[in-house]
């Protein structure tokens, strides 16, 4: 049997879907901000902790789980799937904050904020399917705009 090839259509919302993926969304917040406010060097030791504390242990997790059939997709469709996801990020996140503020002396607000919008993400998600590709480029899309 000859295997039916995904529309265009599915194609271009798959290639929209990666790219407004909420990891690189706010990559390329985390390096804008990097980039605007800091001197090459500040701007490596404001980025390095974020990618190396919460992106790249972010990837790792999603990719392992779905290697093991833990998750049918790195979008973690289903609202199941969900639960160990959250609580993944939201270590890595408190992670980050302890760190930042023993090493910085302040509470990075941005990862404070999305903390908080992680809290309500994964009590929604006991009720209903919430998008968590929606909440988090919303919320980037905010800093962004506060931010210019």
């Amino acid at each position: 049997m000859e295997e039916k090839q995904p529309s265009f259509i599915r194609k271009i919302s798959r290639i929209i879907s990666d790219f407004f993926n909420p990891l690189i969304s706010l990559v390329i917040f985390f390096i804008y901000m990097s980039i605007k406010n800091y001197a090459v060097k500040d701007s490596l030791l404001y980025f390095v902790p974020i990618l190396l504390m919460i992106i790249l242990p972010i990837i790792i997790w999603l990719v392992w789980n779905v290697k093991t059939g833990r998750y049918t997709n790195m979008d973690v469709s289903d609202r199941r799937q969900r639960k160990s996801l959250y609580f993944f990020i939201a270590g890595c996140v408190i992670s980050y904050l302890i760190f930042n503020y023993f090493e910085n002396g302040y509470v990075d607000f941005v990862m404070l904020f999305i903390f908080i919008l992680l809290l309500t993400m994964q009590i929604s998600n006991y009720f209903i399917k919430s998008s968590m590709h929606t909440a988090f480029n919303i919320f980037v899309a905010a800093l962004f705009f506060c931010d210019g």
